[in-house]
């Protein structure tokens, strides 16, 4: 007997010191976060959470950047959920509705943080690019014509029409297609660009292989905003050239940042029925973290242009030792 009451009177304090909090659209970060005074943010929630919590989060899109305080622990997990049957994303995109004209179909709005994405209608954009390609554009159908040298010059067709690209940054493939070549133009000569760039491959030994004839492009000028869709930025405004009259600032999407959940350096925390949309999990240094049935869309931009083709560490940021389950992606 004294047994059962021992077992019973641990089972109480286990579950006594678990807390059970929600989220949702219409609730406020005043509230105490309960089924029917719920939190407005899901930041504010999971401040809040201790090894063994959970969160449900109600109905909605969540523009938010995630970052969680404390670990749960093997047997005492934090849990971070949708409410069941109900579909919830968590995206650290945000709108902005304060757009003004700049040129004929090209509108802009003040934006000094870096810009790594833009979205229309829930589709990624592809910044300004010469010549004009599309965001996450794999065959090199669409790209130039170059030629890249040992001396770090590249030979790009067409590109004399514009006065100055110094500041642009070059992508392209050559030789036998083993790697993307970049690079920063420092200095323009009519159709010859010369890039810096510190890879090992510009030199004589590896021209064969990684250099000569190829294909590329261009980005991170102005001048290049010349095409429906794209969209530029100069860390002072954000410029994005509208199909003619077809702007509509709801649908514009930005992103400045690559992750939309951070559990690094935690351990036991679990996610489970949640779509993350234009944004990556970070697990990096976590352990004994489960990924369940969540959908990842746009995990990464295509290109950063700091390093060719960026993958950020990929979908899942930092998988050892932690486990996905039932996780789906589209990029």
């Amino acid at each position: 007997m004294n047994r059962i009451v021992l077992a019973l009177c641990i089972f109480i304090a286990f579950v006594g010191n678990a807390h059970t909090y929600y989220v949702s659209k219409t609730g406020k970060n005043t509230n105490p976060g309960t089924k029917i005074a719920p939190f407005k943010t899901i930041q504010f929630a999971v401040n809040k959470l201790n090894a063994g919590d959970i969160c449900y989060i109600r109905n909605g899109i969540y523009r938010e950047h995630i970052q969680f305080k404390n670990s749960g622990k093997q047997n005492k997990p934090i849990i971070l959920r949708n409410f069941p049957g109900e579909k919830v994303t968590i995206t650290p995109t945000f709108k902005r509705h304060n757009w003004s004209k700049h040129a004929k179909n090209i509108y802009k709005i003040p934006c000094s943080e870096k810009v790594v994405q833009v979205f229309i209608a829930g589709k990624p954009s592809m910044q300004a690019s010469f010549p004009t390609i599309r965001e996450g554009e794999l065959s090199t159908k669409t790209w130039g014509n170059i030629f890249a040298s040992p001396n770090k010059t590249v030979k790009v067709p067409g590109i004399e029409k514009y006065k100055d690209i110094t500041g642009a940054r070059l992508v392209g493939i050559c030789g036998r297609g083993l790697v993307a070549l970049n690079g920063k133009v420092i200095h323009q000569s009519g159709k010859i660009v010369e890039l810096q760039n510190e890879a090992f491959y510009w030199n004589k030994i590896h021209e064969k292989a990684y250099l000569g004839k190829g294909k590329g492009f261009l980005v991170g000028k102005y001048a290049f905003l010349d095409a429906p869709g794209e969209w530029f930025s100069n860390g002072k405004y954000l410029y994005y050239y509208a199909k003619p009259k077809e702007f509509n600032p709801n649908e514009i999407e930005i992103r400045t940042k690559h992750v939309a959940v951070s559990l690094a350096d935690k351990k036991y925390i679990h996610l489970q029925g949640i779509t993350i949309y234009a944004g990556n999990i970070s697990l990096d240094n976590s352990k004994q973290c489960i990924i369940n049935q969540v959908t990842i869309l746009f995990p990464t931009p295509f290109f950063t242009f700091e390093s060719g083709f960026d993958r950020f560490g990929g979908t899942l940021n930092g998988m050892d030792y932690n486990q996905p389950k039932n996780w789906s992606g589209k990029v």
